[in-house]
């Protein structure tokens, strides 16, 4: 039998609901929204991914 590996995730949030910062296993993504609460920018180690 094998064993997959067990990954933690957790997640923090604005008082508005909308995500902030997310981190999987050893990965911390930073995220930032539009006013309209679309995604805008996905910040993780030294790339930062802008999506709108």
């Amino acid at each position: 039998m094998s064993t997959l590996p067990l990954f933690v995730s957790t997640f923090q949030y604005q008082a508005a609901g909308t995500t902030t910062n997310r981190t999987v296993d050893t990965q911390v993504q930073d995220l930032t929204g539009e006013t309209e609460g679309h995604l805008a920018t996905l910040a993780e180690g030294c790339k930062t991914h802008r999506l709108r």
